[in-house]
């Protein structure tokens, strides 16, 4: 199994750069820590820069979001699509496997986790994708109010808007 190795920590304050799409390197994250935050984000994968962003959006916030790995250097195989997966049991992954399965007979499959600033999208090349609006609706369905397709949407189209002020941001809709 792997051994984990003594945690780095990458902080950033009030608001997360990468969340907004903003470079890292130019901010410097070896600021010292406040005493206190008020939230604490364990994790600095989409999900975890997501939530600290949001959380952020109210400026007297303090968001302190925390992550085991170091930020990528820009290596192609983080930057380039055509890369996706070749980093998986790379730098950026923890390397992890699943135990020895049954139905393979006894052997055993990675488990891709990013284990960088951004998480499991490093490996993936910085793609994502989401379900389709009939499992959205069906998790409504089975009494989740707001989580139907409707009610996601929003939030999709919040994740991939830009204002055209990116030269590599293709426009698309979603719906």
């Amino acid at each position: 199994m792997v051994r984990f190795t003594s945690a780095v920590l990458a902080v950033f304050l009030y608001l997360i750069p990468a969340a907004l799409g903003v470079h890292l390197h130019g901010r410097d994250i070896n600021e010292p820590l406040l005493e206190s935050y008020d939230y604490i984000v364990v994790g600095c994968g989409i999900s975890g820069l997501v939530v600290s962003n949001r959380l952020s959006e109210i400026a007297s916030r303090t968001v302190l979001c925390i992550e085991a790995g170091d930020a990528d250097h820009y290596e192609a195989v983080v930057q380039d699509p055509v890369y996706v997966g070749a980093d998986i049991g790379g730098i950026y992954d923890w390397d992890l496997e699943t135990v020895p399965q049954t139905q393979l007979d006894g052997n055993t499959r990675p488990m891709p986790q990013g284990k960088v600033l951004g998480g499991g999208s490093i490996l993936n090349a910085m793609c994502w994708n989401r379900g389709g609006s009939d499992d959205f609706d069906a998790w409504e369905a089975f009494g989740n109010p707001g989580w139907g397709w409707a009610s996601i949407l929003p939030y999709f189209m919040k994740a991939s808007y830009s204002d055209g002020s990116l030269h590599w941001y293709l426009t698309y809709t979603l719906e």
